[in-house]
């Protein structure tokens, strides 16, 4: 039996001018690289994990091999593109685009 572990992510926005992917994962980003996470050890004779407390051991990073980095283009009526949109040149814009 294998031991993982978990991080979930909940994001609350609270008010919008467009660009709220970006926000967001630049937020959930930012947390994920100060996040530190106790040590853990699997005891070879039990097979029991044993999480190391704060005072017992320094919490160790995340070890991320990639960082995402979004961007959102627009096509205004002109055919235009413009990066980075507000909310209303998101609700004129033909179409939308997002790359990550």
């Amino acid at each position: 039996m294998s031991q993982v572990w978990v991080i979930r992510v909940d994001i609350h926005v609270l008010d919008t001018n467009g660009c709220l992917a970006e926000a967001a994962a630049l937020s959930v980003l930012g947390g994920l690289l100060t996040f530190r996470r106790p040590q853990a050890i699997v005891d070879i004779n039990t097979g029991e994990l044993i999480v190391k407390t704060l005072e017992e051991e320094v919490p160790i990073r995340l070890h991320l091999n990639h960082l995402p980095f979004l961007t959102s283009f627009v096509l205004t009526p002109e055919n235009k593109i413009l990066a980075e949109p507000d909310q209303e040149e998101e609700d004129v814009s033909q179409r939308m685009n997002m790359y990550k």
